[in-house]
């Protein structure tokens, strides 16, 4: 899948003191348990909401092994007060990864720079100066895009667009390296930011609590612009029953009485008033 990436498992985690632990306590189980978390905190870019409820249900596990396999066995670490939670592993690795991303971007650049500059070398002086000229006017927008707010990170282009639209400001830096890698154009672009709208919409209008909204990168990296809304149809009336005989149907309805005052249809009334020689 295109924005995935593999991370290293060694062979003997179990091993760990730590884990072992926590196997002892909640065996292979609480073991699944931990690589699963350890996988929704690469895909979040380093930081989960510590929302034991939601995480219980995501993994159908019980919230009480959760709570535990995170807080008991010095595994992970809080952040932010405690809302969050992280593991240090994981941090040291997706710096890592960060710096091959940069190293890998900043030699293209100077290839690409290298083979610009030759190519310009051979053309007639005119046309340098027209071309230098265009160039300086695509990255004074550049510039703009990229140093927005004052933030000083080299924002991808058309992030700072999604960032605007989605509800949810969390962990940016997370979602703008999910948004790098996912490199949308068109007609991928329009579709992300029409899925963004109409989610933050119906988000809004069934006040979905915040904490069941994904974080951005979160959303990114799970493609979740593909999601299909949850819509309440109108439900279709039931036909009218008669209380009596339980005959359902249009001419089943209670519009008569019975002796004793009840309602009833038509049909039973008059069988009624039959037998009783009315």
């Amino acid at each position: 899948m295109r924005g995935s990436f593999y991370f290293q498992h060694d062979y003997n985690a179990r091993r760990d003191g730590k884990i072992a632990n926590m196997i002892r306590t909640h065996g292979l189980l609480g073991y699944g348990l931990y690589w699963a978390l350890v996988e929704d905190l690469y895909e979040a870019g380093g930081r989960i909401d510590r929302d034991y409820d939601r995480l219980a249900y995501d993994l159908r596990v019980d919230k009480a092994m959760v709570q535990s396999v995170i807080e008991d066995f010095d595994l992970f670490y809080s952040e932010d007060g405690g809302k969050q939670f992280g593991s240090r592993s994981i941090d040291r690795r997706l710096q890592e990864r960060r710096e091959k991303i940069r190293q890998a971007q900043e030699a293209g650049r100077l290839g690409g720079l290298k083979r610009s500059d030759q190519a310009t070398a051979k053309r007639p002086l005119s046309d340098r100066l027209t071309t230098a000229k265009l160039g300086e006017e695509r990255k004074g927008e550049e510039r703009k895009e990229i140093t927005d707010r004052g933030l000083g990170f080299p924002w991808p282009p058309g992030f700072l667009s999604f960032w605007d639209l989605y509800p949810k400001k969390l962990n940016q830096h997370a979602a703008a390296e999910a948004w790098n890698l996912l490199a949308p154009q068109e007609p991928l672009l329009s579709i992300i930011m029409a899925a963004v709208v109409a989610q933050s919409a119906h988000w809004r209008d069934h006040k979905t609590p915040f904490e069941y909204i994904p974080g951005p990168a979160r959303w990114l990296n799970e493609h979740r612009w593909t999601d299909v809304l949850d819509i309440q149809l109108p439900s279709t009336p039931k036909p009218p029953q008669c209380p009596r005989c339980r005959i359902s149907g249009p001419d089943a309805r209670p519009t008569a009485r019975l002796r004793d005052g009840s309602p009833a249809c038509q049909r039973c009334a008059d069988e009624e008033a039959v037998l009783s020689g009315d």
